[in-house]
């Protein structure tokens, strides 16, 4: 992997993050990895923070991306599920920070459907992107379909 543009992408849940890290290009992308991790249970919210951090780190060291996504939380939740979404997008700046590593994008759908070359509606990403360019693609969850058009919306 040495050498070559790398995005990572992220999409958060309060119970788990997936990832995805792609190469190539806009119009020739590849999918290097796409995964879903389960938050561990039973632990505090500062040591399951605690623990985040050094997941997401694992994955930035190990890959050493060019720029990292993460889709934003958009929802209409408010209170405690709202915070613990954003507390969880936020370690991704810490970890980027203590890793060294360059540049933290957080993209809501439109902003996501306009970087991919499409009207800026959030539709567009369900139904006027072609995703055949990417092998896989629609046997992806729609967490891992996220995270894969984080990634894929900063590819050069």
């Amino acid at each position: 992997m040495a050498g070559k543009y790398l995005t990572l992408g992220f999409r958060f849940s309060n119970k788990d993050f997936t990832y995805a890290l792609m190469s190539g290009t806009k119009s020739i992308p590849c999918l290097v990895e796409e995964a879903t991790i389960a938050f561990p249970k039973g632990y505090s919210r500062s040591n399951l923070l605690k623990w985040l951090l050094q997941e997401v780190e694992t994955l930035l060291t190990r890959n050493r991306p060019t720029l990292v996504v993460v889709k934003r939380h958009e929802g209409r939740t408010k209170g405690l599920s709202h915070e613990e979404r954003v507390e969880c997008e936020a370690t991704v700046y810490i970890a980027v920070a203590n890793t060294g590593l360059g540049k933290v994008f957080k993209k809501v759908a439109r902003t996501l459907a306009k970087d991919l070359g499409q009207k800026g509606k959030a539709k567009y990403l369900k139904v006027g992107l072609d995703t055949s360019v990417i092998v896989g693609y629609d046997d992806l969850t729609d967490k891992g379909r996220d995270a894969v058009n984080c990634a894929w919306s900063e590819l050069a």
